[in-house]
């Protein structure tokens, strides 16, 4: 329970009666709230004991008349808009005031007082839970900026990328990078099915034209040469003597 609530049942509530009988509403609250609503709400301005004519403030005492001249927004915004100064003429002392009676404001029991108050620290705070609703739950340890040494020594990590950096980074590898390595018993089954690919490239990436150029060139080594028969060309030009 709070302070407030805590000091709060030990005076007592007073009530509203104008709002309970003519507008059927429950107006509880200490006795000093209970009077200024009483003088705002239900006390016309030749009523009130003290009120400005400029700005309509109204109050109890002469200080607080005086007072209001500075601290009540609403009067220099009347001044402002009208353009004129301010004057003493305007704080007005009724001398005719209306006296406030228990046929206006009624006090409480001091146990209906107690159950008011108790009542009252009991309704959750709304605003405070709107408010933690919206911001979110910020740690005061996690929030403290490092210090100097801590950002210095702090190694640096690698970015991550993004979807499409990643996409784009693998479309620049050449394409044989992503190929998996063939295992040896792979090997031996494509050099039982294929005996003579053992002396093609192994390389895929390689151009077929150098694997043409190497085995033209080697069919032309291996083919065997024309032999020249001299014997028959001898009888050729012995026959062909006178």
């Amino acid at each position: 329970m709070s302070q407030f609530s805590s000091s709060s049942q030990r005076r007592r509530a007073y009530q509203c009666l104008k709002c309970y009988h003519r507008m059927d509403k429950v107006y509880i609250e200490a006795k000093y709230r209970v009077y200024n609503h009483f003088l705002k709400e239900h006390m016309s301005l030749d009523q009130a004991p003290y009120y400005c004519r400029l700005c309509l403030f109204r109050c109890f005492k002469r200080e607080e008349l005086e007072k209001h001249v500075h601290s009540f927004r609403r009067h220099a915004l009347v001044l402002q808009e009208k353009n004129i100064p301010d004057s003493p003429e305007f704080l007005v002392s009724n001398q005719s005031l209306y006296l406030i009676t228990d046929r206006d404001v009624a006090v409480l029991s001091a146990e209906e007082s107690k159950r008011h108050w108790l009542s009252i620290s009991k309704k959750p705070d709304i605003l405070s839970q709107a408010i933690q609703s919206v911001l979110p739950d910020l740690s005061p340890v996690s929030n403290w900026p490092l210090s100097p040494f801590l950002q210095q020594s702090s190694p640096a990590q690698p970015s991550r990328l993004t979807p499409l950096q990643t996409s784009t980074h693998h479309l620049r590898q050449p394409l044989g990078m992503h190929r998996p390595p063939a295992t040896t018993d792979q090997c031996h089954r494509n050099i039982n099915k294929h005996p003579n690919a053992s002396t093609k490239s192994t390389n895929p990436d390689q151009p077929p034209t150098i694997s043409h150029r190497t085995n033209r060139s080697t069919s032309s080594h291996n083919r065997p040469r024309r032999s020249f028969d001299h014997s028959a060309n001898h009888r050729r030009m012995s026959c062909s003597c006178p």
